[in-house]
């Protein structure tokens, strides 16, 4: 008996050794980690805002030319591609009946004012009555007006330009029979080029006459040169179906480029924001129905809700409590929660 309590003294000494000697252990650290992030700080600056629309080059004149008159082609003075002055020859018809009836008509007009001038002087020694007087005159008028008849039919055998351009297109052949009425060829005046596109409703309040578009070929992954071009007239009323209004454009370059008929792209600059902070589209992030960005903070995100606005390039617009030199986290933001700590880099 004496020897157990003298076993369990001597336990209870080592276990009470024991316990002096223990180190106490360290605690873990409590809170997330911080989340690595880059940042850029908010600037404000002047954003244009820009809208593109597909366009069609036209000549700036176009015209088809008929023939007043009916007959055979004797000669046509231009070949495609050709160029013609404004009141040149490009076809002439045979006109040989009309210039007899012409030739006629002259030599009996000759005849009735030979007799009108001779009753006349009969009119006045009164020795030809009134009535004779006016029926000499009566033929005479119609003789003269056959003459003046006649030859407006030969002037319509000849077929002159209107303006100074490029024969296009000739659709007659020399020798051929045609009818008054007949299509005879295209002419196009490319000196002056014009771009012609329609503009939704929403967009047509910020155009004016005068404003400069920047025109660009219609192809894909190309480098492409930029044209200058200028709004000459923007239609009054949109058109019934489509709800868009016809805006002209005067092309000022790029005539050694494009051509009639060609698809463009067209530029119009749709309105210039002061002061406006413009950020990646990727900072902001979606919550809910809502938009926001994040704002590092003395080492801690806070979202801040904003609008987003105007479009430039891979830059957006947006509107919020925000100020300039704000650290807008760029990189690391998508899985963010507001108040968490982060580090930046």
């Amino acid at each position: 008996m004496r020897i157990l309590l003298a076993a369990l003294v001597v336990l209870a000494a080592v276990a009470c050794g024991n316990g002096e000697d223990k180190a106490p252990e360290e605690e873990a650290p409590s809170g997330p980690k911080p989340v690595d992030v880059v940042t850029l700080p908010l600037r404000t600056e002047t954003v244009e805002e820009y809208f593109t629309l597909p366009g069609d080059v036209q000549p700036w004149e176009d015209v088809s030319l008929t023939v007043e008159a009916g007959g055979v082609i004797e000669t046509i003075t231009k070949e495609e591609g050709g160029r013609i002055k404004s009141g040149e020859t490009l076809l002439q018809l045979n006109m040989d009946s009309i210039r007899a009836s012409l030739a006629k008509n002259r030599a009996l007009l000759e005849l009735k004012k030979a007799n009108l001038e001779r009753i006349e002087k009969l009119y006045k020694g009164k020795s030809a009555s009134r009535k004779t007087y006016d029926e000499a005159l009566a033929d005479y008028k119609t003789a003269e007006a056959d003459v003046q008849y006649f030859r407006s039919e030969l002037s319509k055998g000849t077929l002159k330009s209107p303006l100074s351009a490029w024969v296009d297109r000739i659709y007659v052949d020399e020798g051929e029979f045609v009818s008054p009425g007949t299509k005879i060829a295209e002419l196009v005046q490319t000196d002056r080029l014009k771009v012609i596109t329609e503009v939704p409703e929403k967009d047509v309040a910020w155009l004016e006459n005068g404003d400069n578009v920047t025109v660009t070929r219609a192809l894909v992954n190309e480098n492409l040169e930029e044209y200058r071009a200028r709004i000459i007239h923007i239609s009054k009323s949109a058109d019934e179906v489509s709800r868009t209004y016809r805006v002209k454009l005067e092309l000022i370059d790029g005539h050694h480029i494009l051509r009639p008929g060609m698809i463009v792209r067209t530029r119009f600059l749709r309105r210039t924001i002061e002061d406006a902070f413009a950020v990646p589209f990727y900072a902001v992030v979606d919550r809910g129905d809502n938009r926001g960005v994040f704002l590092e903070d003395n080492g801690t995100a806070r979202l801040v809700m904003v609008e987003t606005g105007a479009v430039t390039g891979s830059r957006v617009v947006i509107k919020g409590e925000l100020n300039v030199g704000d650290r807008l986290i760029v990189q690391g933001q998508q899985f963010l929660v507001d108040s968490q700590p982060v580090r930046s880099e």
